[in-house]
């Protein structure tokens, strides 16, 4: 995982929320030296929760506005391996591409390294190259800053579910401080706002000091 590589697709304009939800999940798959992964369809489906053919499409669309680009040599055998992505508007250093049709016939457990599953570090000493997204700056308002690959992940996927709900900066706040009123003293995390956005958008059921 490359967390400037996602903050780096949070920026782009693609044109519709389908294409930004695969690209997102690339830049999630990508190995953070190379620039480079080869997740399957199957896989990137799951995560994006949309389906195979609108996966493809989106792939499509994406390589034919040069935001992606993607290569499928064959294997020893003559058949074709999975598809090795890049982000052509993106400098990484010149490295081999690691895919299927490598001989011996790469395992799953050589291509680990580049689905990155890594270990959480700290990245509060790390310099933030994320593109200003005003529903993230709001977040970071009510919950502080994301400081580890599990938090950014996290919050990425609670800003793509507020982006769907056409949520804005200063309605976040709002309902995040409407929420003593719902649920009393539970705690408020990003995900109970994201489940709970619509009630906190009502009036409370209650009425204070009864």
């Amino acid at each position: 995982m490359s967390v400037q590589l996602i903050a780096w697709a949070y920026g782009q304009h693609v044109g519709s929320a389908t294409e930004k939800s695969v690209l997102l999940a690339l830049a999630n798959a990508a190995n953070h030296h190379t620039g480079r992964c080869h997740p399957k369809i199957t896989r990137l489906a799951d995560e994006t929760e949309l389906g195979e053919k609108t996966v493809r499409r989106a792939l499509t669309s994406l390589e034919a506005k040069g935001i992606i680009s993607r290569e499928r040599a064959r294997q020893s055998d003559g058949t074709l391996g999975t598809y090795t992505y890049r982000f052509p508007m993106l400098d990484f250093h010149d490295q081999p591409a690691v895919t299927e049709s490598t001989s011996p016939p790469v395992t799953a457990t050589a291509l680990e390294p580049e689905v990155s599953l890594e270990p959480e570090v700290s990245l509060a000493a790390e310099p933030r190259a994320r593109p200003r997204n005003p529903l993230w700056d709001a977040l970071t308002e009510v919950f502080g800053e994301a400081t580890t690959e599990t938090a950014c992940s996290r919050r990425g996927k609670v800003c793509r579910s507020l982006t769907a709900a056409r949520a804005s900066p200063e309605e976040i706040v709002r309902r995040a401080r409407a929420w003593p009123r719902h649920f009393d003293n539970a705690t408020l995390t990003e995900l109970a706002l994201e489940k709970h956005w619509d009630i906190l958008g009502r009036p409370p059921l209650r009425v204070e000091g009864r």
